[in-house]
């Protein structure tokens, strides 16, 4: 199983994270991380799995996304059809995630692309989110549709 996992952390809790599951998921396949920045979409092709993580930015008044870097990625980089291609969502926050979530999956599904999993937790919480995104992946049936 190949599996790409990228991401963008302006502090460092997102890296960690990524870090953590980078670790807990090596004994499953090959392991690709990828910063936001200079991911490709060769990278995309490669991946059997992209696991998308990201910091929830804005407060619940003004709305909470995914970071830019991260929205960039998933709009300009991602190509315009996944071909039914397996996807988990990840983010760390201050408070709460909001529609962040509900916002990008829209986006990706529109590429054609497939949510199986969607997973939030406080930034203090590193530990317990790579744990959930471990048995999110764990949980993921890889075969063709």
């Amino acid at each position: 199983m190949h599996i790409l996992i990228i991401y963008f952390s302006n502090t460092g809790n997102t890296k960690r994270v990524v870090e953590l599951v980078g670790e807990k998921l090596h004994p499953l396949g090959d392991i690709l991380i990828k910063n936001a920045l200079t991911a490709s979409p060769v990278n995309v092709e490669w991946a059997d799995l992209i696991i998308i993580g990201s910091p929830i930015h804005g407060y619940i008044l003004f709305g909470q996304k995914f970071c830019s870097q991260v929205l960039k990625f998933i709009t300009k980089i991602l190509p315009d059809d996944l071909h039914q291609k397996k996807v988990l969502l990840f983010a760390t926050f201050l408070f709460s995630p909001g529609k962040a979530f509900k916002k990008v999956e829209k986006v990706i599904t529109s590429k054609n692309g497939l949510v199986t999993g969607k997973y939030g937790k406080k930034r203090s919480e590193k530990v317990q989110l790579s744990d959930l995104i471990y048995q999110g992946v764990t949980e993921i049936s890889l075969t063709p549709q």
